[in-house]
């Protein structure tokens, strides 16, 4: 447990980060690397089991389609233990986003940025420098938000300025770690 806490340090802001994970595809798109391309990338960290994830699927729609003309490509990493360990493109191709998916089944990227909640973004920009770590919002009730932490620190990127807020309270459930 208290190594767990510990992985919770991992993701350094404003600091160089490495896509580089034996993540299982399951997607046209092989790793990270190539989803991200030339682009800023937003890695949405999940798993299936956190009924919160699925208040946010319509929020997060509608980001892809504000951002991905901007210059942001979106990837989704499920990670932590499994409840359908054997049906993971299944689970993320019906309920969830059209993006790439990837299953981080041996939660390298979990304890590398340190994700410990379903509902964690990372936002990676064009030179690899970690900008963004953390929620979407500050409440899973959508009429309720008052502050869109993901959506503000991808505008302030789109618009060429530092992002102001780095870090937001992820809502959702904890992610316990693949290896006990």
């Amino acid at each position: 447990m208290i190594a767990f806490l510990l992985a919770l340090q991992v993701a350094k802001l404003d600091a160089p980060v490495s896509l580089a994970a034996p993540l299982i595809s399951l997607s046209a798109v092989k790793d990270l690397a190539e989803a991200k391309g030339e682009k800023s990338l937003v890695v949405f960290f999940f798993n299936e089991q956190c009924g919160v994830t699925y208040f946010y699927k319509a929020r997060m729609q509608k980001l892809m389609k504000d951002f991905e003309p901007k210059g942001f490509a979106f990837a989704g990493v499920r990670t932590g233990r499994k409840q359908y360990p054997d049906r993971p493109v299944e689970v993320a191709e019906a309920k969830y986003l059209t993006m790439p998916f990837f299953d981080d089944a041996e939660g390298a990227l979990m304890d590398r940025f340190g994700v410990g909640q379903s509902l964690t973004f990372a936002v990676i920009d064009q030179g690899g420098t970690l900008r963004y770590f953390g929620g979407f919002d500050d409440n899973v009730n959508e009429k309720s938000v008052k502050k869109s932490y993901l959506r503000d620190a991808l505008r302030d990127l789109a618009n060429g300025r530092p992002v102001a807020v780095k870090r937001g309270v992820a809502m959702g459930c904890a992610i316990l770690p693949v290896k006990p």
